[in-house]
């Protein structure tokens, strides 16, 4: 599956430059479902994105889909 840490890093890396079109851009592409959470100083981003198991054990026990999630929380 192509997700999540690695799509994480590189949206949190644009965050931080500012390059708000380019975290657009990228998470449409991917179909990826993207979350900010402000706090003060701190920003937390949310990715998550809906796959398709097709193992038959996983689909019994998890379902035919299945929801991916991953934070990073960011200091600004």
């Amino acid at each position: 599956v192509d997700f999540p840490e690695n799509d994480l890093d590189i949206v949190s890396d644009m965050y931080k430059e500012g390059n708000y079109p380019a975290i657009n851009s990228y998470v449409n592409d991917k179909n990826i479902n993207i979350k900010y959470e402000k706090d003060d100083e701190f920003t937390t981003i949310n990715l998550s994105k809906i796959i398709k198991i097709n193992t038959p054990i996983l689909n019994n026990i998890l379902g035919k889909n299945y929801k991916l999630t991953t934070s990073k929380v960011i200091y600004e």
